[in-house]
């Protein structure tokens, strides 16, 4: 199976220099291909399509979400009961509470973050 990859990378892989890569494109020692003014070169051009691993040595790409994990991901976000403060900050803050010096108002709204969720359990 073909693996096209730019000439930095072939040159890296083979570990050669990139100059040299050229040289050989411009030979015609090196299968290439151009696609949108990208100039790409067959890395594994003796390899065949069988060179790949079996499906059951191929790690999973994904996996599956549960029931559970569905709900969660579709209930409506709600703020925890101690976030009142920040919401009260943001009720503070409209549109021309915005107009005035970018340091004033970097200040006020940093007041709405808040720290990771590992810097409350320390």
């Amino acid at each position: 199976m073909s693996c096209w990859v730019a000439p930095t990378v072939a040159a890296e892989l083979w570990g050669c220099t990139v100059e040299s890569i050229w040289s050989a494109i411009r030979e015609g020692r090196l299968v290439t291909r151009i696609e949108n003014g990208w100039t790409f070169i067959d890395a594994m051009p003796d390899a065949s399509a069988s060179a790949q691993l079996p499906r059951a040595m191929c790690p999973p790409t994904f996996s599956a979400v549960s029931q559970a994990e569905l709900a969660a991901l579709s209930a409506p976000f709600q703020l925890p009961e101690e976030d009142t403060k920040t919401e009260d900050a943001f009720a503070m803050l409209d549109d021309s509470s915005m107009a005035g010096d970018w340091r004033e108002v970097r200040s006020r709204t940093a007041t709405l973050r808040r720290p990771p969720a590992s810097a409350h359990a320390a």
